[in-house]
């Protein structure tokens, strides 16, 4: 046999089992995601879509290595675009909580937000009266320990989820104004945040 040929041959092999072990990762990449969604309720949707896509982009990037010249550059461009992805999906991967209604009256809400282990996190009020249209927050409290951790965020989500109410922040304090100012820069599907309305316009809304 020509050494050419063994050559070749042996460039195909390499191509195949490279190719072979691209397809067995993606396949346990979306194993890996499916049972975060079935099982796992730690981290937020946003998450395991972003885990999802990463799956299949790396099934394409599997398929383009197959292929030699154009095909491998663009495997090597969906590698560093998938890296990037996980990247930003674990920089944005926020814990879920649950929020235990402690009292009702007359649409006021009184919550206490609790991680999925039972541990309290914080405690949130909310109204619906006498706006029906929003959700006004008057408290939104987290314990020192569990801030800046990502369970603000998920509380605004799971009041979304109960109330399908846009979020109507009641006079936003100094300590306050980052985060409401991050809260409405991420505004979106799961979420929305409005501007803030002073405790003097709340005053009257109320009493109106």
């Amino acid at each position: 046999m020509r050494p050419e040929y063994c050559l070749a041959g042996s460039e195909r092999k390499k191509r195949m089992l490279a190719y072979g072990w691209g397809i067995l990762v993606t396949l346990a990449v979306m194993a890996l995601a499916l049972l975060m969604m079935a099982f796992s309720s730690k981290y937020g949707p946003a998450f395991v879509r972003a885990i999802l896509l990463l799956a299949c982009i790396l099934t394409v990037q599997a398929v383009f290595y197959h292929f030699e010249g154009l095909g491998q550059g663009l495997s090597n461009v969906l590698g560093v675009a998938s890296a990037g992805i996980m990247f930003v999906a674990l920089r944005r991967a926020r814990p879920a909580v649950r929020l235990r209604l402690e009292s009702e009256r007359n649409g006021n809400y009184k919550y206490t937000i609790l991680s999925t282990k039972n541990v309290t996190l914080g405690r949130v009020v909310a109204s619906l009266w006498p706006d029906q249209r929003m959700l006004y927050l008057t408290q939104i409290e987290l314990e020192n320990d569990h801030r800046k951790k990502g369970y603000g965020t998920a509380t605004l989500e799971a009041l979304t989820q109960l109330h399908h109410r846009s979020i109507v922040p009641v006079q936003e304090t100094g300590s306050s104004y980052g985060f409401w100012m991050k809260m409405r820069s991420r505004s979106g599907d799961n979420f929305k945040v409005e501007e803030q309305i002073s405790t003097t316009d709340w005053s009257i809304l109320i009493r109106n």
